[in-house]
């Protein structure tokens, strides 16, 4: 059976993917999981460290660890959904990856003897909007940062 050019690849990306999405749910809930969950998910997640290394060195099933994983994520990805902090937090990110996009532009403009003033204060204007938008709270159910986009 012939294996499809990239397959593998694109399972490996989806589990970095998974690892890193775990990751930051657990560095801003993981201090609600119980002391147990906290250790088996680093080790798992954070340490690499397979479910047969893990019932090993704790002395209990691999159907215990992997239920006692899948847990602690259903956890984190129920805060998550409740908060929603990590999203507000990319979210956020995007939004002052923008901002410094827009200031970048702004100095073009100033640098530039030729540069158009009035779209320099057009965008100053706009970066400081995002700027006050960035102060206030984060935006909630998925909306975006207004802002170019």
């Amino acid at each position: 059976m012939a294996r499809r050019p990239g397959h593998g690849e694109n399972r490996l990306e989806e589990r970095l993917q998974k690892t890193v999405e775990m990751a930051l749910l657990y560095d801003r809930y993981g201090e609600l999981l119980t002391e147990r969950q906290r250790r088996f998910f680093e080790l798992y997640f954070l340490d690499d460290l397979s479910l047969g290394e893990i019932s090993d060195q704790y002395g209990v099933s691999r159907q215990a660890v992997y239920d006692i994983l899948r847990r602690s994520q259903r956890t984190l990805e129920k805060m998550e959904r409740i908060l929603g902090l990590v999203a507000a937090r990319r979210a956020q990110a995007e939004h002052l990856g923008r901002l410094i996009e827009t200031a970048q532009r702004v100095e073009a403009l100033l640098a530039d003897p030729a540069g158009d003033r009035a779209e320099a204060r057009r965008l100053a204007a706009e970066l400081r909007q995002g700027l006050v938008q960035l102060a206030d709270p984060a935006p909630k159910g998925g909306e975006s940062w207004p802002l170019n986009g």
